[in-house]
């Protein structure tokens, strides 16, 4: 079968009701995914077929229709790239098409247009995409990205995607184990990770342990809120103005494997390495403490005392080393802005704020800061 290069156009049949896309060959271990957008008068609508390959995608372009053709990897926090499965076939009617094998690494192709002009259905083969994939293509066509795929299950390159599993003898029916930061008199920001199908949370302070109820969930940037009443210890100031840069030093405080390293607090020194996470991702950034398991949801902060961002995962290095890489030292964390921004949601008055004038701190004086501010949670 001829391979079609970008650009060719096809006279396909104007009757046909779907698009049966395909891919075969390749090694590539991603998952992928199609979908189908349409666009006309009435506005844009996306139909994805999540199943296996072929997809069936319905097709129309009544009323000046265009259709675009998506293949795409189901989580594009994962290496990997669309074109490691090609070829992709495309067949409407009695028209089957092959995409000419390209060297772009794309998380979604756009694989083709199917338009009408003249009284001629056509499908006009594309080729391009978006290096970073489905969330780059929902980002700039303005399309949410829920339609593709499900947020709330979306894997993260974290060491763990969920609490770590406190293994102690004699430890009842705890089921896991995190971090978290007060940030109020009576509330204490973690990741949504570490709460997700729990039945209650335990915070653990300096005062003793202290019941916990979510108030708040945010899946799409993993955090959460817990509201903790009688809660003993120090709010911290939050650094939301955005003004960490590269190379800056900060110390990550949590309570990683509490049953190997036992229940104190954990602090450890790095620097920024990057303003963005995955895939440019803006809402993170990534920091070169070292972290481990159950340091998820606890304080990446500046020298100035300040909170600059939540712990949420690690590179995954296995997934690294399979592709023949090393990954030492790629942690991330979600900015503190936006947990300024669910605080604020949720209501909560009285958020510290850090001073823009506020001094360097001592080693000494911020390792005080974090004993008082940084708590381990346990979920059941």
């Amino acid at each position: 079968m001829a391979a079609y290069p970008a650009g060719a156009r096809i006279e396909i049949d104007a009757g046909a009701k779907e698009c049966v896309v395909d891919v075969s060959g390749g090694t590539a271990k991603v998952s992928l995914a199609a979908a189908v957008i349409v666009t006309n008068r009435a506005g844009r609508a996306a139909t994805p077929d999540r199943g296996k390959a072929p997809w069936h995608l319905p097709i129309d372009t009544a009323n000046d229709g265009t259709c675009q053709i998506v293949v795409y990897m189901t989580d594009d926090t994962q290496i990997g790239r669309v074109e490691d499965r090609a070829p992709i076939r495309l067949t409407v009617g009695a028209t089957t098409v092959e995409l000419e094998q390209r060297e772009d690494r794309h998380g979604a192709v756009i694989a083709a247009d199917i338009y009408e002009r003249g009284g001629k259905r056509m499908l006009r083969i594309r080729g391009d995409g978006h290096r970073h994939g489905i969330s780059a293509l929902c980002r700039k066509e303005g399309l949410p990205l829920e339609t593709f795929i499900d947020v709330r299950r979306r894997e993260q390159p974290e060491h763990r995607s969920e609490p770590y599993q406190d293994r102690r003898p004699g430890h009842g029916d705890a089921t896991g184990s995190g971090s978290g930061i007060i940030v109020s008199a009576e509330h204490v920001v973690t990741n949504a990770h570490v709460v997700r199908g729990s039945r209650s949370q335990t915070v653990h302070a300096s005062g003793g342990d202290h019941a916990a109820r979510v108030v708040s969930v945010d899946e799409r940037h993993d955090l959460a809120l817990l509201h903790v009443p009688g809660l003993a210890g120090q709010a911290i100031a939050i650094d939301a103005t955005g003004s960490s840069y590269l190379g800056e030093e900060v110390m990550a405080a949590g309570y990683p494997l509490r049953d190997i390293l036992n229940d104190d607090l954990k602090i450890t020194r790095g620097n920024i390495s990057s303003l963005r996470g995955t895939h440019g991702d803006v809402t993170t950034l990534q920091f070169t403490a070292p972290i481990a398991s159950g340091s998820s949801g606890g304080a990446v902060v500046s020298m100035r005392g300040g909170l600059t961002g939540v712990v949420c995962s690690a590179l995954a290095h296995e997934t690294i080393r399979s592709h023949g890489g090393t990954s030492e030292g790629v942690n991330f964390a979600i900015k503190a802005s936006l947990a300024v921004e669910m605080m604020a949601a949720a209501g909560i008055d009285g958020i510290q704020r850090l001073d823009a004038g506020a001094a360097a701190m001592t080693p000494q004086e911020l390792s005080r800061l974090l004993q008082r501010s940084v708590v381990a949670i346990t979920i059941r």
